[in-house]
């Protein structure tokens, strides 16, 4: 069964060394919301937050429903409520097995 889709939201992110995550781009989502976003970066690179854990762990990860998924904490599910979203899907971009410089 499909769900009705929201406008899409793109982000592009960057790590340095292995220890922080920058946010270099946004795109999508509820217009106006791109702030609250930014203003979580940048931060540490760990399998707790949804967008380090597919670097760290060198694979996919994918929320089916934020409202029904406790893995990634109730911040998480507070950006999504503003920006507007409920499923994701994290794709880890690395060259080589490591961050791209």
């Amino acid at each position: 069964m499909w769900a009705e889709a929201s406008p899409a939201a793109v982000s592009s992110l960057g790590c340095e060394a292995y220890a922080l995550l920058h946010l270099a781009a946004i795109r999508g989502g509820v217009p106006g919301t791109e702030q609250q976003v930014h203003a979580g970066f940048p931060q540490p690179l760990r399998t707790a937050m949804f967008s380090g854990a597919p670097i760290v762990d060198r694979e996919v990860k994918q929320i089916a429903d934020i409202e029904a998924e406790d893995r990634w904490g109730e911040l998480l599910r507070t950006n999504a409520r503003v920006r507007g979203w409920r499923a994701a899907l994290a794709v880890p971009m690395l060259q080589d097995g490591l961050c791209p410089s």
